[in-house]
Parts: structure tokens; C-alpha cells; sequence
């Protein structure tokens, strides 16, 4: 606690909490209000004394991994510091996390909408950081998959406050930042910010600077170099709830702006996951909800192999998440087709996705049947599908 302390009377001296990148890295801002400027809508909700919801979006780190318990990480420190400080102003307040360990922004964009978006968040924070700079082919899929979240956000909630929490690791500290250099990932994060008018919080740069003044080490922050210890949660809590007070204190009145043209393709504002609804008998299959993050869809888990399951899937780009080992059939043009798939071999919060092949996904609007496959020899057996990631309009059929 003692270390702790010291790091956050070290930060309170710290400037920059927003990044401040070079002008010629990002395309002219398009959403008319100034960044951040959306916490006008926030600030007026709180005044009014109506109900505020956050949500979170993100890897391990803000599933709190690292830290030696839950209410350690920083997630939930940033929960406990908006909740004392809405409701403190006759507001009420709640909040969830979305955030599953190992995914991108690309996996964040399928599963925003019905598992957090749904909730019509007030505020909303987004850390890919770290984990976008593995996205391979990496600069258009790490743009897509930002810019994809914040048009759906932005669609579902013109006046949500949407904040992009770049945090950082050993690695990247050591390659970047040291150097006085931006991650790549944080680069591009930056051209969507900086395109719709969001709030960037570079928790990052500070690290490297607390590192840099010797008031704390790689080890004191760093569990593994990449998730944080209680120190380093701690750290990032603050660094965040700073940025969120400067934030709230806006006394300017925010506008509704349309959606700007978009910096890339644009081709994740409709992705979607979709729950699985069984055609028919569901024998042999049993219902699992609210399984690690997974908020808001149910998942079908096998009891027995080679029980058939059927339900159908639409629009394009069709895509199933599952895990386990599955075989999967179904019928394009007239033709029976089918292929074994296999997910992790552990017992992993984020599962695996399965794409149909190009030239042979399934129509819009039909059938697809899958079946449990028996366990391997000496291995366990396991069969689950946890839903449909496709690219469709919310108004499609």
C-alpha cells in the first residue's frame, strides 16, 4: 500500500492525460464537437439526477487479470470512483464490463451490441491498447474493428461518452515509448478518436514516464509484463479517473452530431453476434447462460456426441463461435456439405470462431445443423456453440 501510495502522489503530478499525437498521423476530426465533448450530455444526465450506466469494453486487463483480487483491478476501482461520485450528485448509477481476455477489436465489434450496447450505456470505455497491436493483417483490421464499435455506439446513442483507454506492457514500453514513440496500434486508435471526437486516456506514455523517474519498476508495475499487478491496476484506475473528473467538470453543452464519413471501410458498423435459436429438437444439448463474460446470449453445450442441433444463420460473412470439437453441415445450392471444426484445447474464456468458406457460406436464412464429436483419445470431451458472428443491418429480417 505504502508503494501505492507513493505512485499516486507521483502521478497527480503528471500532465498529458490525453495523447497528444502528431496532427499529420490522423484525418481531420469529422464529428464537430471538440474531443470529449460528450461529457456535456453526461454531466447534464447526473445534474438531472437521472440514471447513468458505464460499460467496459476490453482484454484481460480490464477483466482484471493481474491483480491478486477482483476488487484490485481496475475496472473495478474506476467503478467504485464514478459510483461514489454520481450518486454523491443525486444520481444512480451501474455499471459492467464486456471484457474477455485475449480479444481484439475486431472480436469487440461482433459482440458490443447485443452484450453491451444493449444496455445503452451513458459512458463507455474501450482498452484494446495491447492487445490490437497482434491483429494480423494488422493496420486496416485494428481500424475497422475501432471504428466498427464506435458507429454502432454512436448509432445506438448519439450522446454516449465514449473513452479509448490505451494501456501498455514491458514490451511495448520498451520498443515505443521509451523512445519517445506511439505503439502502432495506439496510432491508428488515435485517427478514430480523433475522427469522431472521443476522449483518448494514454495511460501508456505515463507508465513509461513512472519507469522512467524511477518511482516504480517493471516489476513492481508488471505481473508478467503485460497484465498489472495491484500497484499497476491501481495506477491505471487513477489515470483514468482523473481523466473522467477533468471530464464531468465540462461546464460547455455537447450537440448531436451525425455520424462522420468514415476513416476506413467501414466494414464491422454491422457486425453482430447473434444467439442460436434451435430449429426443432434440441436433445442432447443443454442450456448455459452467463458463461464467463458472455453476457446476454445463451450457449447450447453437448451432453452427448452426435446429438444434432439445427438453427439458422443470416446475413453475411457468417461466422461461428464454439467450442470444442463440431461437425458442421449444411447445404448450399442444392449441395450437402460439412466440415469438422476444432476450438481451443483448453478451457479458455474467449472462444474460438469459425468461418464458412468464402464461396460456400450458407443463404441468408438457412439451416445449419451441428453435432457434438466424440472426445479424442485421452481427451475430454467437449461440444459447445455460443453463437453466430455475421456482418447484418439491425434491421434485416
Amino acid at each position: 500500500m505504502k508503494m501505492i501510495r507513493t505512485v499516486i502522489a507521483a502521478l497527480l503530478v503528471f500532465t498529458g492525460l490525453v495523447h497528444g499525437l502528431l496532427a499529420e498521423d490522423a484525418p481531420a476530426a469529422g464529428a464537430g464537437n471538440e474531443p470529449g465533448a460528450n461529457f456535456g450530455f453526461l454531466s447534464e444526465k447526473i445534474k438531472n439526477h437521472d440514471k447513468v450506466f458505464a460499460g467496459f469494453i476490453g482484454g484481460s486487463i480490464t477483466c482484471g487479470s493481474g491483480a491478486s483480487a477482483f476488487g484490485n483491478n481496475y475496472y473495478w476501482l474506476t467503478r467504485l470512483w464514478l459510483k461514489d461520485r454520481i450518486t454523491g450528485q443525486g444520481a444512480s448509477f451501474d455499471a459492467d464490463t464486456a471484457a474477455i481476455g485475449g480479444t481484439n477489436s475486431v472480436y469487440g465489434a461482433y459482440r458490443i451490441g447485443i452484450q453491451l450496447l444493449g444496455r445503452n450505456p451513458d459512458l463507455l470505455i474501450v482498452e484494446y491498447a495491447v492487445n490490437d497491436n497482434s491483429i494480423v493483417p494488422y493496420g486496416t483490421e485494428v481500424l475497422d474493428g475501432m471504428e466498427g464499435m464506435v458507429r454502432q455506439a454512436l448509432a445506438c446513442n448519439p450522446k454516449m461518452t465514449i473513452v479509448f483507454f490505451y494501456t501498455t506492457t514491458a514490451d511495448l514500453i520498451a520498443k515505443y515509448y521509451s523512445k519517445g514513440l506511439v505503439p502502432p496500434a495506439t496510432k491508428i486508435h488515435h485517427m478514430v478518436a480523433q475522427r469522431y471526437g472521443l476522449l483518448e486516456v494514454d495511460a501508456g506514455s505515463l507508465v513509461a514516464k513512472g519507469l522512467k523517474d524511477g518511482n516504480f519498476t517493471n516489476k513492481d508495475f508488471f505481473a508478467d509484463g503485460v497484465h498489472p499487478k495491484d500497484l499497476g491496476h491501481a495506477f491505471y484506475a487513477k489515470v483514468l479517473t482523473q481523466a473522467l473528473q477533468a471530464g464531468l467538470e465540462r461546464s460547455a453543452p455537447a450537440t448531436v452530431q451525425p455520424l462522420p464519413v468514415p476513416v476506413g471501410d467501414a466494414k464491422y458498423e454491422y457486425a453482430r453476434l447473434d444467439p442460436v435459436i434451435p430449429e426443432g429438437s434440441a436433445e442432447g444439448w443443454t442450456v448455459v447462460k452467463n458463461q464467463w463474460n458472455w453476457n446476454g446470449v445463451e450457449l447450447y453445450k453437448a451432453t452427448d456426441p452426435g446429438k444434432p442441433l439445427t438453427f439458422k444463420v443470416k446475413g453475411r460473412k457468417i461466422q461461428l463461435v464454439f467450442e470444442g470439437r463440431l461437425k458442421v453441415s449444411w447445404v448450399v445450392n442444392g449441395a450437402d456439405k460439412s466440415q469438422e471444426i476444432k476450438g481451443h484445447d483448453s478451457e479458455m474464456p474467449m472462444p474460438a470462431n469459425w468461418a464458412f468458406p468464402e464461396k460456400l457460406m450458407p443463404a441468408d436464412g438457412s439451416a445449419v445443423t451441428v453435432e457434438a464429436l466424440p472426445a479424442p483419445a485421452n481427451g475430454k470431451f467437449r461440444a459447445e456453440i455460443w453463437g453466430i458472428f455475421s456482418i447484418r443491418k439491425p434491421d434485416a429480417k
